[in-house]
């Protein structure tokens, strides 16, 4: 496969499941808010759940050219640390202290900068190939 079909097959997976991360980050915001602890494990866990499928359809996706290849590793980064900045806002409402909102700010700056990475690598190579064709 060449880089540009790669590209393009990264993007159409990238875009198949944003929908479902999205949906299951509205949930979660929307337990918070509502503040029924009780019921937010479980939708963590479920959004855990989520993360570890699709990062597992990732690694299946075949991708083989190194600029498309670092792209993928940085959207699994991404994922990954999206995930445990969810799981460890839990566990600071379970558990408030001021050492945990410190560990989770440091944790978002984090998440930030691979989101702003991602993101720039993701818009160059949309530059230089442009979006997939539309069935």
């Amino acid at each position: 496969m060449d880089p540009k079909a790669e590209f393009h097959l990264f993007i159409d997976f990238q875009n198949a499941n944003n929908a479902k991360i999205a949906a299951l980050n509205h949930e979660i915001a929307n337990v918070t808010q509502s503040g029924d602890i009780a019921s937010l494990a479980p939708l963590v866990n479920k959004f855990s759940m989520e993360i570890k499928g699709i990062l597992k359809d990732l690694d299946t996706l075949p991708i083989y050219s190194a600029e498309i290849l670092k792209l993928k590793e940085k959207a699994k980064v991404l994922l990954i640390t999206s995930a445990e900045l969810i799981s460890d806002n839990v566990k600071l409402h379970h558990n408030p202290s001021s050492e945990g909102s410190m560990a989770l700010l440091q944790k978002r700056d984090i998440l930030l900068k691979i989101s702003n990475e991602f993101s720039q690598m993701n818009d160059e190579l949309m530059q230089k190939y442009g979006p997939p064709p539309q069935p």
